[in-house]
Formats: structure tokens, sequence, C-alpha cells
């Protein structure tokens, strides 16, 4: 499982756009384990990181209704927008690793139904 989600987080980094650097450096990934169940996870903490994958106004899931907004920029100028197309970088690194993923759990498998 470590070996995956270290995959996946270092392929969303460098697929993740880059403004600030901020998205980039507070994706991450943790790797838990309870009884006989493991769980790994790659995720950013980041508010915004939802609609830079997912999109806004017009290009969201949902779908923004009052399109075009207008909205006036901190020197007085006024602008006109749609929103922001969906940039999917955690979906983009987890197909780009899908198979290697599987490979890794397939041989991970088993190895312990070999060792008993």
């Amino acid at each position: 499982m470590t070996t995956s989600v270290l995959l996946l987080e270092r392929d969303a980094k460098e697929e993740c756009p880059v403004d600030t650097g901020a998205l980039r450096r507070s994706i991450t990934s943790e790797v838990t384990s309870s009884d006989k169940r493991v769980t790994g996870r790659v995720f950013t903490p980041v508010e915004y990181a939802p609609w830079v994958h997912y999109g806004t106004g017009i290009y969201s899931p949902e779908g923004r209704t009052d399109v075009p907004w207008k909205y006036q920029d901190e020197e007085g100028n006024w602008h006109t927008t749609y929103g922001q197309k969906p940039n999917p970088f955690m979906d983009r690194a987890l197909y780009k690793n899908e198979g290697t993923i599987q490979e890794i759990f397939k041989k991970e498998y088993e190895e312990v139904l070999n060792n008993g």
C-alpha cells in the first residue's frame, strides 16, 4: 500500500497546476491499518483544491446558473467570467498508475498466499 500511495502522491504533484505552489506542496499521503484492513489515501487539505480539480461556474459538476458573473479586482477593474475549467490532476495521477498499482497488489497478494 505504501508504494502505491507514494506513486500516486508523486504523480499528483507532477500533474498539479502551479500558481504559488501551495497546492502542489500540500499534496500528501497516508497509510493506516486496523485489524485486517489497510487503507491508503492521497489528499490535500487545501480548501480550494476541489475547485481546481472539478472546475467552477459552468464547468463544475453542479454547474452555475447565474453566469457569466462579474467581479471587481483590487485595482477596481471589472472582469467577466464563466468559471474555471476543471484540472483533474488527482484523476490523471490515478489513471496513470492504475495498472502499476494493480500489479503491486497482485504481487503482494500472491506473496501472502505463498507464505501462509
